[in-house]
């Protein structure tokens, strides 16, 4: 999934709409630049006189990455330049010089959505319920416990929690219940600091039903309607469940014709129309969203761990993703969400990993959380934060990518990370030396010690009080600011679901149920992608058109004919897999993927993804032949694009060892898959598997663990 845009999912469509893509990825540029490194630290900085600054580093846009790229920022806090060489920029020879050579620079993420009211509390404790409504665990309806949830946080407690999203790199937020400083309120046009930018109109009950109940399917008989604003990004609740009720609500706000009594239509909205979770839609739903809201497509927030840990499931972002949704990441809140968007991108970055077979790219992850943010909250802030350009606000990040490089600085980071925040160019966080050069001074910034690392931050340029200090004076902030590690009783990110209605499944991922959705992979419909049954589609797996894909997993799921979605019959891909079925705990383990085309077009491009078992550590991977492999080796779990020929195939070899403690089953999957544009004629054999068992020496394996009675036991050794 190589490039954004909006796919036709019907034959309707394709004058009207581009071809179908996926998630963004723009590839490297290496800028062949040295940056001497640091006399100490992360980072060193020379001052300069006339108020800009020159940043270099591994420069992420996120559209685009420059290897030792330059960021030059405006005296008036904006970008000037964000390129290889900006040695034209009008502030040249005369800006202060920050140099990170180890630095990984992005835009300030974006949290699409927090309810801030309540995310001083901490998280709810997990009793294994999942609903299929959010009134069922709102108001214990239809025999399901209500979820008892605290008091709205007074103002300071509000405060720490936009803290702590800052302290993660977030400089602007969607929330709820927003107060002044600190973080951008894109909800609240006097706290967002972006002058002429409309500030979001944000609707949590867009049909009055705050109190609960549910008319009859069919019907919209619902207390009432919260119209869209006038020249406001109309941001709404819909559809947060996996039942036919909660899709009952897009159709009663999306009702084109109106022929439903009550119904209203609130696509296309002028301003940009964005919908929270979403969870129960269908591929009519998503065809509707988009072709409704051309030029400008349509945005959904995403908040996966509040959804797995409420309803087991997620918003179907791969069907989304395809058809050009913008897909925003959002924490929700503090109680059954993330309490930082860095856990939420883990989160996500897990998920897509093991469930989608990895259908976002690094730089598909990375869009969730800054630009796709924005552009759901409207094009005036899309044209201001999310990216580095010219003209953009000069909300940053400077990650530590000394141990995790690249894309890993963001997506496996931790606060004690964030090396620097800015804010217009102005620190508001970060290591202490870097904010002390860049003029944080004691009047109005704090040291901080995050996870042993010494920070400052200048929460009293806003608030007039430390963060320690307001921590001390608010007891029912419980959240904390920061967390080393995963926070206390935070929600798993795994899909469970035990209830005795519907689909049960563990989320665990074995050869016969690869994806963890608890259907068999002889049965299931996308084997590697988490498709479970659902109550909106009859407690069955979703395939729209009946041709044998489930709609996760089908490139076109409007449609048997990949044509009517734009799509060109391509190679087909195939992929295997081999390596140990037993290693020692710690031991080293060799895997051995081969990806091969053939028949179908002459020649096309395929993915290779190798999903390592989570506790395989120090991973690093060669590939052959040369010629036909996109680098020879590199460290890390392999993911990348080849260009092949029929008949020509390429070998991935990844080493690494697991971790010292663990012992137990561990699974690997490769998985290949047709480029944009292109459909793979046969994807049966697009996915492999192998089974590793960690265990000491002294393993009986002998035929008797599946019931073979009558087998010798014979101790077995590493091999």
């Amino acid at each position: 999934m190589r490039a954004t845009g909006t796919a036709p999912l019907l034959a309707t469509l394709l004058l009207a709409l581009p071809a179908l893509a996926g998630p963004a990825s723009a590839g490297d540029v290496d800028c062949q630049v040295t940056i001497p490194p640091p006399a100490s630290g992360l980072c060193d900085y020379r001052a300069g006189t006339n108020g800009a600054l020159r940043l270099r580093g591994t420069l992420i846009t996120p559209k685009k990455t420059y290897l030792g790229g330059e960021l030059v920022i405006a005296p008036d806090g904006t970008v000037d330049c964000a390129e290889c060489d900006c040695s034209d920029s009008p502030y040249a020879g005369a800006w202060g010089e920050l140099d990170c050579p180890e630095g990984v620079v992005t835009p300030g993420l974006v949290d699409a959505i927090d309810h801030l009211a309540y995310s001083h509390a901490a998280p709810l404790a997990d009793t294994g319920e999942r609903y299929d409504h959010r009134h069922d665990w709102r108001h214990g309806l239809r025999g399901h416990s209500q979820l008892s949830l605290p008091s709205p946080g007074s103002t300071a407690a509000r405060q720490l929690a936009e803290a702590r999203l800052l302290l993660a790199g977030v400089t602007s937020v969607a929330a709820t219940g927003g107060v002044a400083g600190l973080v951008r309120n894109l909800d609240d046009a006097a706290l967002s600091g972006l002058p002429g930018a409309a500030a979001v109109d944000f609707t949590g009950f867009p049909l009055a039903d705050s109190g609960g109940g549910f008319p009859p399917l069919g019907s919209c008989t619902y207390p009432g309607f919260a119209a869209p604003a006038a020249g406001r990004p109309y941001w709404a609740t819909v559809a947060e469940g996996t039942d036919g009720e909660g899709r009952n609500e897009l159709v009663c706000l999306t009702d084109t014709g109106g022929g439903i009594p009550g119904s209203h239509d609130i696509l296309p909205h002028p301003a940009g129309a964005t919908l929270t979770h979403a969870l129960a839609m269908n591929p009519p739903d998503v065809l509707e969203l988009v072709e409704a809201t051309l030029p400008v497509p349509a945005s959904v927030v995403w908040s996966p761990r509040s959804d797995l840990r409420l309803y087991g499931q997620t918003a179907p972002v791969t069907v989304l993703g395809r058809a050009g949704v913008h897909v925003a990441l959002g924490t929700y809140w503090s109680l059954t969400g993330s309490s930082t968007l860095l856990r939420e991108l883990q989160c996500a970055a897990a998920f897509n990993r093991h469930y989608l077979a990895g259908f976002f790219e690094n730089e598909g992850l990375l869009i969730a959380a800054t630009l796709d943010g924005a552009a759901a909250a409207g094009a005036d802030v899309e044209a201001l934060l999310g990216e580095l350009d010219r003209g953009f606000l000069a909300d940053v990040v400077v990650w530590d990518g000394r141990v995790r490089p690249g894309f890993r600085a963001v997506l496996e980071a931790e606060s004690a990370d964030v090396a620097l925040v800015l804010r217009a160019g102005v620190p508001m966080v970060g290591d202490a030396d870097l904010v002390v050069a860049l003029g944080g001074t004691a009047a109005v910034c704090d040291p901080l010690d995050v996870c042993g690392r010494a920070k400052w931050e200048c929460a009293r340029r806003d608030l007039g009080t430390s963060l320690s200090a307001l921590a001390a004076a608010t007891p029912e902030y419980t959240a904390g600011l920061f967390a080393c590690g995963a926070p206390l009783g935070e929600p798993a990110c795994v899909p469970t679901r035990a209830e005795p209605d519907g689909a049960q499944y563990s989320g665990a991922r074995t050869l016969g149920d690869l994806d963890g959705d608890g259907v068999a992979d002889a049965e299931d419909l996308c084997p590697v992608v988490f498709d479970p049954p659902r109550p909106v589609n009859g407690n069955l797996q979703a395939d729209f058109d009946g041709d044998g894909l489930g709609d996760a997993c089908d490139p076109c799921p409007t449609a048997v004919d990949p044509a009517l979605c734009g799509l060109a019959v391509g190679l087909d891909f195939g992929v295997t897999l081999s390596g140990p079925s037993w290693v020692l705990p710690g031991g080293g383990v060799q895997l051995t993927a081969t990806i091969a085309a053939a028949g179908g077009a002459p020649a096309g491009e395929g993915r290779l993804l190798l999903v390592t078992p989570p506790r395989l550590e120090g991973m690093t991977w060669t590939c052959s032949p040369a010629a036909l492999c996109p680098a020879p080796s590199g460290s890390g779990a392999f993911d990348d694009f080849f260009d092949l020929a029929s008949g020509e195939s390429a070998t991935v070899v990844l080493t690494g060892s697991f971790a010292p403690g663990f012992t137990g089953s561990a699974l690997a999957v490769a998985h290949a898959q047709a480029g944009e544009l292109e459909a793979d004629p046969s994807p049966a054999d697009n996915h492999a598997a192998i089974e590793i068992l960690v265990a000491p020496n002294g393993v009986f394996a002998d035929g008797f663990e599946a019931g073979g009675l009558g087998a010798w036991s014979q101790a077995q050794t590493a091999p």
